[in-house]
C-alpha cells in the first residue's frame, strides 16, 4: 500500500480555497468598477450634458432667427432651390409654415389675394401639364384617375397617397420651376411642372 506524504496532502487541500478566492476577488472588482463608473457618470457627465442643453436650444433659436431674416432679404433675389440650400432650418418646402415669417414675406410681395389653381389627373394626362402661377398662389391636384396616386416634387415636397376622387393642395411661396411626378405605386404615371413667377412690388 502506497501512502502519500502528509505535506503533499496539506498542499492540495489549500489549492481549492485559493482558486475560489481569486474568482471572488475578480467578480468583486468588476462590480466595484461598474459602480464607480455609474457614480462618475451621474455626478460628473450627466450634469454637464444637462447644462449644455439650453445652450443648444439658444443656438438653434439664434440660427432660425438669422435664417428667417436672410430669407426675407433673399426672397426677391433668389429662387426656391437657392433659398432652401442657404436656409435649411427655415425653408423646408415650397411654402413657409411659420405665420410670422409668411406675413413678413407678404409685405414685400404684391399678391394680397392668392389664387388656387386646379390640375386634373386622369389615367392618361395632366390638365394642365404645365402651369404658370405667382408667388403665394396654391395648386390643387384632383385625382380623377382610377388609381391611388402620389405626387412627388423634385424639391423636397410630396403628397400622401390620394385615392380616386381625393385632392392634394400645395402652396408655393418662392419663385422657381417645380417639376413633379405622379406615381401609381412604384410606377411613374405622369410628369408635370409649375413655374412660379415673382410678384415683387
Amino acid at each position: 500500500m502506497i501512502s502519500m506524504p502528509k505535506s503533499s496532502i496539506k498542499s492540495n487541500s489549500k489549492t481549492s480555497p485559493l482558486r475560489i478566492s481569486r474568482k471572488m476577488y475578480v467578480l468583486l472588482s468588476l462590480i466595484l468598477f461598474t459602480l464607480a463608473i455609474s457614480v462618475l457618470y451621474y455626478l460628473y457627465f450627466l450634469p454637464r450634458v444637462s447644462k449644455k442643453s439650453p445652450l443648444i436650444m439658444d443656438s438653434l433659436e439664434s440660427r432660425i432667427k438669422e435664417q428667417s431674416e436672410r430669407v426675407i432679404q433673399q426672397v426677391n433675389e433668389k429662387d426656391y432651390t437657392q433659398i432652401k440650400a442657404e436656409n435649411p432650418d427655415v425653408v423646408l418646402g415650397p411654402n413657409v409654415a411659420d405665420a410670422e415669417l409668411k406675413g413678413k414675406i407678404q409685405e414685400v410681395r404684391n399678391n394680397s389675394e392668392p389664387q388656387n389653381y386646379r390640375v386634373f389627373i386622369t389615367n392618361l394626362s395632366l390638365e394642365p401639364k404645365e402651369l404658370i402661377i405667382n408667388e403665394g398662389d396654391l395648386v390643387t391636384w384632383s385625382n380623377d384617375s382610377k388609381s391611388t396616386i402620389k405626387i412627388v416634387g423634385n424639391n423636397n415636397w410630396e403628397s400622401a397617397e390620394r385615392e380616386p376622387g381625393q385632392l392634394f393642395t400645395q402652396e408655393f411661396t418662392f419663385n422657381g420651376v417645380y417639376t413633379y411626378k405622379v406615381f401609381a405605386g412604384n410606377d411613374i404615371l405622369l410628369e408635370g411642372s409649375i413655374e412660379v413667377t415673382s410678384t415683387t412690388q
